[in-house]
């Protein structure tokens, strides 16, 4: 049966935790609900060996990173990735990875350097990759206590607190660093959906009073998403209600609510109506059209992209929507634009946001009831990320990975990559399928 009308919501109407260290419940698009814990196996029997092959570095003497195993024994596991190889490999890349993201983030709030010197900065948002590169810590299973990035993480959550502006009546907050023109409202989505993660992850593992700091600078973020939503239903830059609109920064924002929903924030429904609706006006229905099934950049532009298109379906994803109509017109015109022979030509540093791009592309097809097309789409896409990245090795003779080919420079590329690295698998709540 589709899913049409307020069940949208349902992610919203529903919590889908037990307070903020509890349970989650994932919904299968066709199927009961199901309780897993919330962090995904690391292995399983059925599963022919480790997730991600291969222990983490444990550099720093840090705990080991928390397992869990799916609390329904009926429910399977599916892998796109089981050759033992690969996974090795894919673990060693991510372990390098958040090697040289920990090795930049040398500022004392915490914060990610943005190298002067780095070539592949062309836009420089240090707010919003130091987010990123928190949720790229906790994809791979850190929490503020455990894991060999637990200190990182929990400085970068510091960054994150110590830069909340509130509002002079203290009920909003915007996330923010002053002399970043460019993280604006997407740093601040980016930074919102980080203090959720941390909170589904830590819960009251790391104390109250801390738990309660995150909590409420979390919730001023979420008061100040409702309060500037605009009258067309999207956002804009700007932490201000503004009659203009965006779709990528729309996207960002409807996903930070839905995590602060799942850790028990309260979430106007409201709200995530009139979001859900941009959302799907900005679709190109016109099937005579050679981009039909594609999102615009925003409502009335001509301008698609399979960017746009794949974060908007996780965006509706975020929404309790994997099987509408939209969904299926997306992916369609997702398919079609991958197959596209001038598309296998380009160089992937030429696309015009890659990084971005291939997080929303994995978020979309992973959500997608037909598992198969995420499988055919990671396998292809796995070997190209692991032959791109570059590897240094430093004067104690350790080694670190990165990868630099986006106009948003090594860090942010590194990180976003060890996010899709640990996409099937990943800690992280808002991904879990």
């Amino acid at each position: 049966m589709k899913r049409i009308g307020p069940l949208f919501l349902l992610g919203f109407l529903a919590p889908e935790s037990e307070g903020l260290a509890g349970k989650l419940v994932s919904r299968a698009p066709d199927g009961p609900a199901l309780e897993v814990a919330a962090a995904p196996a690391q292995a399983g029997a059925s599963q022919g060996g480790p997730a991600v092959q291969g222990p983490p570095s444990t550099q720093g003497g840090a705990a080991s990173r928390p397992s869990a195993k799916p609390k329904n024994p009926q429910a399977k596991i599916e892998l796109a990735i089981e050759d033992s190889d690969t996974r090795a490999r894919m673990r060693r890349a991510v372990d390098l990875g958040l090697r040289y993201i920990s090795r930049r983030q040398t500022e004392p709030d915490g914060s990610i350097t943005m190298a002067g010197n780095d070539p592949a900065v062309d836009h420089r948002a240090p707010f919003a990759v130091t987010a990123i590169a928190a949720l790229a810590y906790m994809a791979d299973g850190n929490s503020e206590t455990r894991g060999p990035h637990c200190s990182q993480l929990k400085r970068a959550i510091d960054y994150i607190v110590g830069k909340a502006n509130f509002d002079p009546d203290g009920i909003g907050a915007y996330l923010g660093a002053d002399g970043d023109m460019l993280s604006r409202m997407h740093g601040h989505g980016y930074a919102t959906l980080a203090l959720a993660e941390v909170l589904g992850m830590g819960g009251r593992a790391f104390g109250r009073d801390r738990e309660e700091k995150i909590q409420r600078v979390l919730t001023a973020a979420v008061r100040k998403i409702e309060m500037t939503q605009g009258d067309s239903g999207g956002w804009y830059y700007k932490p201000t209600k503004d009659l203009e609109h965006e779709g990528s920064v729309t996207i960002t924002l409807v996903q930070a609510l839905r995590a602060a929903r799942n850790v028990g924030i309260a979430v106007d429904p409201e709200v995530i109506r009139r979001a859900v609706e941009y959302v799907r006006q900005s679709q190109v229905k016109e099937l005579a059209l050679a981009d039909s099934g594609a999102f615009r950049y925003r409502l009335q532009s001509h301008e698609t992209s399979l960017a746009l298109t794949a974060a908007a379906i996780a965006t509706l994803n975020a929404t309790g929507d994997y099987d509408s109509e939209n969904i299926d017109r997306g992916i369609r015109y997702m398919l079609k634009e991958l197959k596209s022979p001038t598309r296998e030509n380009l160089n992937w540093r030429l696309y015009k946001f890659p990084a971005y791009e291939q997080l929303y592309l994995a978020q979309a097809f992973l959500q997608y009831r037909d598992f198969d097309l995420f499988a055919q789409w990671y396998r292809r896409e796995v070997p190209r990320i692991l032959n791109r990245q570059k590897i240094r090795v430093l004067e104690n003779q350790q080694e670190e990975g990165f990868w630099d080919d986006d106009p948003f420079g090594s860090v942010f590329t590194t990180a976003i990559e060890c996010i899709v690295l640990r996409m099937e698998d990943s800690y992280l709540p808002i991904l879990q399928r």
